[in-house]
């Protein structure tokens, strides 16, 4: 046994620990979090740690992604490093933001609800969840909260979750995502003055994945062909059936899904839009760490969902972050001085998603960086600010010390690549072309932020929508409340998502030739 010293945000804690475990096991066995978006296999180096003391010959990966002077100085990554003995480990937590919380915007609709009483409607993200509290019948909004969804510690994306809870972690990930929902209905009904037992009625809407986690069921069948979610939800449950111990004897119900890819958070998003109620042509786009989107045309709804990955929320970027403040938000080209802005007005700490798209597009457009993605290291304005990272060529952003690398920018490539590539692959399926949509309904948080020339510009979405689109914010979110709000949409939303088409992305000939033809940057037409 080891003595283990664990400080952070001030606080300290000393706890017994077994030699031989790794950093990160050690201090979520404490409760603790660390994110970890690459599910610990070394690779993003976002859970870097202080050390001293007795640990474990520094890895490969660590070698690889740590400089010899951060070595040195005892930083490691606590998903590779292990306690060989007493030792101390500090940090600072990411616990949430005021940020995470996104407005949205919904569409006029009647007040029926079923029952009376304290009602909370959830949304919860890959990476986000966000909470709303309303008195019923009349439907006062009393609350709403966020925070990250402390899943994260499994790894950035679903695939990863859902490899952990297969491998006999499933309840540890119900636990954690319950925990998560326990804090927030607590605050919830903090800022009501109301007793949590007093919330008898919820909606929680996810994606397949993270409702299958948080029903305690194994994922396995959404892993592999032929891809199908024997549990497509529509259902109702209790808190205590859940895990959710603050609000037990709650009635919760879980929307429908469309499929393994399309969940229930489509559905929502969909309820939220209005789309289907919209003459012409629509198209929903919600960019998180997956790309999910619904086609609305002659009467169908064809839906899929893209492997984006979290780059474009900050994961997977070596000075990525989460919006908080000191993330640099946006970025522009005045008068050739590349000028940037950070949340709160801090010192730049690192690039959040908005800001990260911007600096693409505005790096493309100053020359730093070629149509093909590789940063340029001559003919341009501003060789004073390239410089190398890890061997490779890289660019800091003027007026900071905010790095983005030539891995950066591929992962930029990839995600972009295919969320622009199923957009086509949908419309390519309902014989429609990008200036024949009426409509681009843009949700999720990233989505309320980006700025939508920067978008256009490297061809996150093709240039045609640019000028037809609605930002809507947290759809998702602002449908669970409409479900809570008017018990007749819990119908219409089932029969909605039971005549859904999905378009199974994995083996698409269509998606793959879209594709590589996304990957350059540069307006799609």
């Amino acid at each position: 046994m080891a003595v283990l010293t664990i400080i952070a945000n001030g606080i300290k804690k000393r706890v017994a620990c077994e030699t031989g475990v790794l950093v990160s096991q050690a201090l979520q066995a404490h409760g603790f979090t660390l994110t970890m978006p690459c599910a610990g296999k070394g690779i993003c180096g976002k859970c870097r740690v202080k050390t001293r003391g007795l640990l474990s010959e520094p890895t490969w990966e660590e070698r690889r992604a740590l400089s010899q002077e951060e070595l040195r100085m005892g930083i490691r990554l606590a998903c590779m490093a292990r306690i060989a003995g007493d030792a101390e480990i500090s940090w600072t937590e990411n616990s949430g933001s005021a940020y995470v919380v996104g407005h949205g915007v919904a569409p006029d609709f009647d007040s029926r609800p079923d029952g009376e009483g304290w009602a909370a409607a959830v949304d919860v993200g890959t990476t986000t969840v966000a909470s709303y509290l309303y008195r019923l019948p009349d439907c006062t909004p009393a609350g709403r909260t966020g925070g990250a969804n402390p899943q994260a510690v499994w790894g950035a994306d679903v695939i990863s979750r859902m490899e952990r809870a297969i491998a006999g972690e499933g309840e540890a990930l119900n636990r954690a995502i319950a925990g998560e929902i326990d804090r927030q209905l607590s605050e919830l009904a903090r800022q009501a003055g109301i007793a949590c037992g007093e919330i008898r009625q919820m909606v929680i809407t996810a994606n397949t994945a993270m409702l299958y986690l948080l029903a305690g069921i194994c994922p396995e069948e959404l892993t592999h062909a032929p891809f199908t979610a024997n549990r497509q939800f529509g259902e109702w449950r209790t808190g205590e059936a859940l895990g959710i111990t603050c609000a037990p004897k709650a009635r919760i119900y879980l929307p429908r899904c469309a499929s393994a890819f399309v969940g229930a958070d489509i559905t929502t998003a969909i309820l939220a839009s209005g789309m289907i109620k919209e003459q012409g042509n629509c198209l929903l786009l919600d960019i998180g760490t997956n790309g999910e989107m619904a086609l609305r045309a002659d009467g169908r709804i064809i839906c899929c969902s893209t492997a984006a990955g979290p780059a474009l929320e900050g994961g997977n970027i070596r000075m990525g972050m989460p919006a908080l403040p000191g993330a640099i938000d946006s970025v522009r080209l005045e008068q050739g001085k590349i000028r940037h802005t950070t949340i709160g007005g801090c010192e730049a700490k690192g690039l959040c998603g908005s800001g990260l798209l911007d600096a693409a597009a505005v790096l493309l457009e100053a020359g730093v960086v070629e149509e093909t993605g590789a940063i340029a290291e001559e003919g341009h304005d501003y060789l004073d600010f390239l410089c190398q990272v890890d061997g490779q060529p890289a660019f800091r952003l003027p007026g900071s010390q905010v790095m983005l690398t030539q891995r950066d920018i591929r992962n930029v490539q990839l995600a972009k690549g295919a969320i622009c590539a199923g957009m086509l692959t949908l419309l390519s399926r309902a014989g429609l072309g990008p200036g024949e949509i009426k409509t681009l309904y843009l949700a999720g948080g990233f989505g309320s932020f980006i700025r939508i020339d920067s978008a256009a510009r490297i061809g996150l979405i093709p240039k045609a929508l640019a000028g037809k689109t609605k930002v809507i914010g947290n759809a998702a979110g602002v449908g669970a409340c409409m479900l809570l709000q008017n018990s007749e949409f819990k119908t219409l939303t089932e029969e909605m998502a039971e005549r859904m088409e999905t378009v199974e992305l994995s083996q698409n000939p269509m998606f793959s030739q879209y594709y590589m033809d996304c990957m350059l940057l540069e307006p799609v037409l």
